[in-house]
């Protein structure tokens, strides 16, 4: 029975080696495999049922259990995708095989390599959907139910122009009522629909008015000349016309303004051809900020050519979706085609009570298990979930050099037991003879 048993556990070494080889052989065919998590055999003996002062030993073999360090965290190595998304720290990316999937199977990846498909569907290479918190449009989240994390759904509203800001120099030595002395420039608004117009501002030099402040030395009157469609150039304004008030700007001896330069627009009794509206909701009314009094923040008036430093507003156009972004909080953050940026969605990490006892599905993807715990969902950078690294892949833990080493030791542990086998063989040969 002895020489029987030796065969026996020779045999079951055989088969122990020729496991761990597999692990290695995985394991080296994966060393470039994102996030893939190095496996290793651990071997148990087995024992047959005998007192430990027994004066006979029955041999029992030994067995091979597979393990992955599922925690272990591997290295970042750098992308030129800014949805390639590497978890540095604890958790996992919440995923689905279907986007419209809301109370289905929820699976677990630190597989990060994600695109945006053609639907606007964050996807990664094992064909599967990011999911995450939507926030609204001031950017909260209930941090409820997830959903598939899609970017071209969004869209940025056009804006229109309620506000202009303009800083020029008026030339002191305009002559009143001068039209060679007339100047004009244009600076391009948007409307409600987020059309762009041209909007004409009119400077003309005429005599200070009655009721103007003491020590006023000039004067100026402002109209709007015309507003224009951008793209061809025509008329934008159907019927009605811009009132401006106040009509002047006075100066002092200085140049500066002596009252408040603030004009308003009013548009009103204006019908756009565009059908917009330009000015706010209430009244159609464009504030333009023309500096401060005594100031030189503004408007202007000295000995040098007629001059625009600035001039801005704040209307917007229509944007759509142009490319997105991920912090290292896990804010998804848009930017659309008119320069706007907003947060779409916040994405969670799982975290587990257990992660080694996950259970590891294709592609780099697990499912939670009774000994894993039920997945806490965080966001990332607070509780025991770590921070998010775009531009960045978490690599593969395999080190190629420790497992050329392993293979060597588990031939020469196959190749000794295979002599056992061989030895065992021999004397049981030789017992048959005997009889």
């Amino acid at each position: 029975m002895t020489v029987q048993g030796a065969l026996s556990s020779a045999v079951s070494g055989l088969q122990s080696q020729a496991r761990a080889l597999g692990t290695v052989s995985d394991n080296i065919s994966n060393g470039n495999s994102i996030s893939f998590k190095r496996a290793e055999v651990r071997f148990i003996s087995q024992v047959t049922h005998q007192g430990s002062s027994s004066s006979s030993f029955i041999p029992g073999g030994t067995q091979a259990q597979s393990f992955i360090n599922v925690d272990q965290q591997g290295i970042t190595d750098p992308t030129q995708n800014p949805t390639d998304l590497a978890v540095n720290g604890g958790g996992w990316f919440v995923v689905k095989k279907d986007v419209t999937d809301t109370s289905g199977a929820q699976y677990y990846t630190r597989s990060g390599d994600f695109q945006v498909d053609l639907n606007g569907n964050l996807k990664n290479s094992a064909g599967m959907y990011l999911f995450g918190w939507q926030l609204d449009a001031d950017g909260n989240t209930d941090f409820g139910a997830t959903s598939a994390v899609n970017v071209k759904s969004f869209a940025s509203p056009a804006q229109q122009t309620t506000d202009i800001e303009i800083d020029l120099n008026l030339p002191a030595t305009a002559g009143i009522g001068v039209a060679a002395d007339i100047e004009t420039f244009e600076i391009q608004v948007f409307d409600s629909l987020g059309v762009p117009l041209n909007l004409e501002l009119q400077w003309e030099r005429v005599a200070i008015p009655g009721g103007a402040p003491a020590g006023t030395s000039a004067a100026w009157e402002v109209t709007v000349s015309q507003v224009t469609l951008v793209s061809d150039g025509s008329n934008a304004i159907s019927a009605g016309s811009v009132t401006v008030s106040p009509t002047e700007i006075t100066f002092d001896q200085n140049g500066k303004p002596n009252a408040d330069p603030t004009l308003t627009l009013d548009f009103g009794g204006v019908t756009l051809s565009t059908g917009g509206f330009l000015g706010d909701g209430t009244d159609n009314e464009i504030d333009v900020d023309l500096g401060s009094v005594g100031q030189t923040d503004g408007v202007t008036m000295n000995a040098s050519n007629f001059s625009v430093r600035k001039k801005t507003q704040n209307g917007i156009p229509f944007g759509v979706f142009e490319s997105v972004a991920v912090s290292q909080d896990g804010l998804v953050t848009a930017t659309f085609t008119n320069g706007q940026k907003r947060d779409l969605y916040l994405l969670p990490l799982a975290t587990f009570n257990d992660s080694n006892s996950l259970e590891l599905l294709r592609g780099g993807v697990y499912l939670e298990t009774t000994q894993s715990g039920n997945p806490i969902l965080q966001a990332p950078n607070s509780g025991q979930a770590g921070g998010l690294e775009s531009f960045r892949l978490e690599a593969s833990t395999v080190d190629i050099a420790d497992e050329f080493t392993r293979m060597i030791v588990i031939q020469r542990a196959y190749t000794a037991n295979a002599r056992l086998i061989t030895t065992s063989s021999e004397m049981l040969e030789e017992i048959t003879r005997i009889v």
